[in-house]
């Protein structure tokens, strides 16, 4: 059997069209994806914020002041439920390196909540105790994270507005077990904690240091006989 001199370049132009056709369906499929994600989530969330979170907690009482992210995409209850939330969540991290300002953290600690569950914590916050030496709680459960989503730097003039609030419960590390669901557990410690945008709320002392700038909101110590 006599070869055609034109397969080769009918190969070709065969080749070429299936090429063609098997690409364009994945950039429209990109496309559709693109446009829909546009319809479905909108509005872009705001960046991260980088906060100063000054925490209070009961029993010894102890207090200091951290740093973090926070950051929060869509509206979301104090209990956790979600309204309206595109990915509906909002978290707020603990810097592993702190400015020594009475208090260090574990690499994993922050707060979480997400939009039809109820917020959560995890990690050790460690405190500077005023009578001298250190005392870490670990963090057991979260009663209440409400935040502000446009929260940032405030307009010239305004005070700073808080980024976030939480309640949560915690116990001693190397003390007894805390049961948040108990009326009263003499083994859990309740915090509060206010996280505002850094850039207004920490200042530095112009010697290596940092100090809280006042008019900040720093919270009140939680009723000591709830823990």
């Amino acid at each position: 059997m006599k070869c055609s001199a034109l397969l080769p370049q009918v190969a070709l132009v065969l080749a070429v069209a299936y090429a063609c056709s098997d690409s364009t369906p994945a950039v429209s499929d990109a496309l559709v994806a693109n446009s829909q994600r546009v319809n479905v989530v909108g509005k872009q969330p705001p960046p991260p914020v980088t906060v100063v979170i000054a925490v209070a907690i009961s029993s010894q009482p102890a207090s200091a002041v951290f740093t973090g992210v926070f950051f929060s995409n869509g509206s979301i209850l104090d209990d956790g439920s979600g309204v309206n939330a595109s990915d509906g969540m909002a978290w707020l991290r603990f810097d592993n390196q702190q400015p020594g300002l009475g208090g260090t953290t574990s690499a994993n600690a922050r707060f979480m909540v997400k939009a039809g569950s109820l917020p959560t914590g995890n990690g050790t916050l460690t405190f500077e105790l005023p009578s001298g030496g250190f005392e870490s709680f670990r963090i057991v459960s979260v009663q209440n994270f409400t935040f502000v989503p446009e929260c940032g730097a405030p307009a010239p003039g305004l005070p700073p507005s808080p980024c976030a609030s939480i309640q949560f419960t915690a116990e001693e590390v190397g003390g007894g077990t805390c049961d948040p669901n108990a009326a009263f557990d003499p083994d859990c410690h309740h915090g509060n904690l206010i996280a505002s945008d850094k850039s207004s709320c920490l200042v530095s002392d112009g010697e290596g240091g940092f100090y809280f700038k006042e008019g900040c909101q720093f919270p009140p110590f939680p009723d000591s006989g709830e823990g």
